[in-house]
């Protein structure tokens, strides 16, 4: 989810909530923001997650209202 959330913002400065929550979607959809595991502990993941057969998805939480296509978002 990080190295998702970091690779957005580099590939697109100035982009608004709406638009990064886009991408990081995508990323993770396509499996760009996956690291590889490897041995026993990323088999062990692996199985875990190809069990479970659910995919989360990013969300936003904000204390007020406001259009996430139209609110530029800053770090």
């Amino acid at each position: 989810m990080i190295d998702s959330f970091i690779k957005a913002v580099e590939a697109e400065p100035g982009m608004t909530y709406g638009r990064l929550l886009s991408a990081i979607r995508a990323r993770i959809r396509d499996g760009h923001g996956d690291r590889r595991l490897r041995g026993r502990l990323g088999s062990f993941v692996r199985r875990i997650i190809m069990s479970s057969r659910e995919i989360l998805e990013p969300q936003l939480c904000s204390s007020e209202m406001f259009d996430i296509y139209r609110k530029p978002f800053l770090l």
